[in-house]
C-alpha cells in the first residue's frame, strides 16, 4: 500500500481498511475503533463470505460484524481493495405506529368504498367515475405497500420485528412470483435460474416482500430489458438474487442506496418508489440471519443478492395461501403496474 493512500485514509473521518491478496494490511483509526486490532487478518474471516464471493469493481454489502449491523462500501484499486465501514445506527422513520394504524384503517375504508361504487358506475356507464375509482384503488395499494416497508424498517430498528418461519419451498414461491410478474410485463425478458425445489424454514410473507421490493426496484429505476431471478444453495445458506441489464448505479452513489428519500420523501414521488425497498429487503435478510449485497455498474446493470440462513425453526405449518396471489402482485408492484390492473381489485 502506498504512503499517499495511507496518509489520506489516516485523515479520513470514515473507518477504512485496505486489503491486499485477501489480507488486511491497513486499518485507519476509525476502523480500529470499530473492529479492534485487525491488521494481518484474513478479510473473509472478518467481513464474511459474501464479501469474498463478490468480484465486482465496486459494491455495497449490508452485514453483521461482531453482532452489530454495518454497511461496507468496497472499491477495487490496482493494488487491492479499499473498504469503508459504517455502523448502522439509523434514527427511526418519522411515521409512528398510531399514524400507520390510522393510515391502514382509512385505506381499507377507501378500498371498500371504491369496490361498492364500481358496480353502480358500471351500470350507469360513468367512464370518468370508473377511471377515478381505479386511480383511487391504485393509490391505496401504493400507500399500503409504503406502510408495510416503513413498518418493517421501524420494527427492526426498535428490535421488535420477528419472522414466523414455516417449512417453505422457496423455489416454488419464486416460480409463482415470477410467473405473475411475467404476465404483468410481457414486453420484458425474464430469466430464471431456479432449482425444481429448495426447502428452508422461512417466513413466506417476508420473502414475498423481499422479492417484490427487489423486482420493483429493477422495474422502476433500472429501465431494463432483462431481469434475472436466481436461487442457489451455498452450505448452510441460501442465496437469492435479482439482477438486471439496466442503467446501473454510479460508483459514487452506491453508499447512499439504503438512505435515499429516508427523511425527505414526499407523496408527490409516489410511482417512482419511496426509497425504502432496499432497506426493507435488508431487514428481511437480517431477520433470516443473512445479509444483503448490491453490485452495480453504470450502463451495465445491477445485482442485489440476499443471503438467508437455513437454520430457522418452523413456528407454524405451511399454508397454500403462502404462494403468490393476485393481491400480492398488486401490493408488491403497486408503484409500477399500469392503472388497468387495479380495476375493482382492492378486496380480491
Amino acid at each position: 500500500m502506498n504512503s499517499k493512500l495511507s496518509h489520506i485514509l489516516a485523515l479520513s473521518g470514515e473507518a477504512a481498511l485496505f486489503i491486499e491478496q485477501g489480507r488486511i494490511v491497513y486499518g485507519n483509526a476509525g476502523a480500529e475503533r470499530l473492529l479492534g486490532p485487525c491488521l494481518g487478518r484474513q478479510a473473509a474471516e472478518l467481513l464474511g463470505a459474501e464479501y469474498s464471493a463478490s468480484h465486482a469493481r465496486a459494491f455495497v454489502l449490508s452485514t453483521q460484524l461482531q453482532g452489530a449491523p454495518y454497511l461496507l462500501r468496497v472499491n477495487r484499486l490496482e493494488a487491492g481493495r479499499l473498504v469503508f465501514l459504517q455502523k448502522q445506527e439509523e434514527a427511526p422513520i418519522i411515521l409512528n405506529d398510531p399514524f400507520l394504524y390510522s393510515l391502514r384503517s382509512n385505506l381499507m375504508t377507501l378500498g371498500m368504498a371504491a369496490d361498492k361504487l364500481r358496480p353502480a358506475a358500471e351500470d350507469l356507464r360513468q367512464k370518468g367515475m370508473l377511471e377515478d375509482l381505479t386511480s383511487l384503488t391504485s393509490s391505496a395499494f401504493k400507500l399500503m405497500r409504503l406502510s408495510e416497508n416503513v413498518s418493517l424498517v421501524r420494527d427492526l430498528f426498535l428490535h421488535r420485528a420477528a419472522a414466523s418461519p414455516v417449512e417453505l419451498d422457496l423455489a416454488l414461491l419464486c416460480h409463482s412470483v415470477l410467473d405473475a410478474v411475467e404476465d404483468a410485463f410481457p414486453e420484458l425478458c425474464f430469466r430464471r435460474e431456479l432449482p425444481d425445489t429448495l426447502h428452508l424454514n422461512a417466513d413466506p410473507k417476508l420473502l414475498k416482500l423481499l422479492l417484490f421490493n427487489l423486482l420493483s426496484n429493477a422495474l422502476i429505476h433500472a429501465r431494463p430489458t432483462l431481469i434475472q431471478l436466481r436461487l442457489r444453495e451455498n452450505g448452510d445458506r441460501v442465496l437469492l438474487s435479482v439482477g438486471d441489464n439496466g442503467c446501473g448505479i454510479p460508483a459514487e452513489a452506491l453508499g447512499t442506496v439504503f438512505e435515499r428519500y429516508r427523511y425527505d420523501f414526499g407523496l408527490s414521488q409516489m410511482g417512482r418508489g419511496a426509497g425504502l425497498g432496499l432497506s426493507a429487503a435488508r431487514a428481511v435478510a437480517q431477520l433470516h440471519g443473512g445479509t444483503l449485497l448490491l453490485e452495480s455498474r453504470e450502463d451495465q446493470g445491477t445485482l442485489v443478492q440476499a443471503s438467508l440462513s437455513r437454520g430457522g425453526i418452523a413456528t407454524r405449518m405451511q399454508m397454500d395461501s403462502d404462494l403468490c396471489s393476485m393481491r400480492d402482485l398488486l401490493l408488491g408492484l403497486a408503484d409500477c403496474l399500469p392503472l388497468s390492473c387495479f380495476e375493482g381489485k382492492y378486496l380480491d
